[in-house]
């Protein structure tokens, strides 16, 4: 389930999601899909300093990146 939603005017997109085992995001550049972070075991507002940071340009991630 998405638990919050967030865009950057960079066209960053990051969508916090709550699974049965935990929090994790999935961050997109200009609606492309780039890479799902596991934030298992942290809090959401953990989770959404990760999103406000990629959204930021603070963390970088290549396309399809795994981890």
């Amino acid at each position: 389930m998405i638990i919050s939603r967030m865009g950057s005017k960079e066209g960053r997109n990051s969508e916090i999601r709550q699974t049965d085992e935990g929090l994790e995001i999935d961050m997109y550049d200009q609606d492309r899909f780039i890479k799902t972070v596991d934030l298992k075991g942290h809090n959401i507002h953990y989770a959404k300093s990760v999103a406000e940071n990629y959204l930021a340009g603070i963390i970088n991630y290549s396309d399809n990146e795994q981890g």
